[in-house]
């Protein structure tokens, strides 16, 4: 993430806030919805991966080399 911002249940700007994304964090995005991107995290509470959606301008893609 380029920038802290919420990850939330839905993808909508009144969604209920899962948790806060803070900036330089890597998530792995599973699929997009318009600005949103549906992302995949690990839950600092459970330590269990879990999905949320993020508005696509907090985030920037990385291109990873291939190995």
């Amino acid at each position: 993430m380029k920038r802290d911002a919420p990850i939330r249940r839905e993808p909508q700007g009144k969604a209920q806030i899962l948790m806060r994304g803070d900036a330089g964090t890597l998530l792995a995005v599973k699929d997009s919805r318009g600005k949103w991107r549906l992302v995949v995290y690990r839950d600092p509470l459970t330590d269990q991966l879990s999905e949320g959606w993020v508005f696509a301008p907090a985030g920037e893609l990385l291109n990873i080399p291939e190995q």
